[in-house]
């Protein structure tokens, strides 16, 4: 190691609106340390995972992990950066009925 500190719980840019892929091609270093946390299951991604499906059971919705982390949970071993999460059309509705007025925003159509 330089003997440089890497700050996690502030990354670059975490105050300036960066997006967590922005985040992860900005700082080669705080990509390799968030890279760790996610094989350790730590990472963003397995945090924003949790708060998710704690939301969802909490409203009793039900989903399916889906994509990359639906992977790794099987033992694939590889790095994702988002959580795909899949709904029935009834539970899609009543999950966007539970979060209108809390800054979602419903795709035009």
């Amino acid at each position: 190691m330089s003997g440089a500190s890497t700050n996690l719980t502030s990354p670059p840019g975490v105050f300036s609106g960066e997006t967590y892929e922005q985040l992860l091609s900005g700082s080669t270093g705080w990509a390799m340390d968030e890279g760790s946390l996610f094989f350790e299951g730590k990472g963003r991604v397995h945090q924003a995972l949790r708060k998710i499906v704690k939301r969802l059971d909490a409203l009793g919705i039900r989903y399916a992990v889906v994509g990359g982390m639906a992977l790794v949970h099987h033992g694939y071993r590889r790095f994702t950066d988002d959580v795909d999460i899949l709904l029935t059309r009834e539970d899609l509705d009543k999950l966007h009925r539970e979060v209108e007025g809390l800054g979602y925003l419903p795709p035009f159509s």
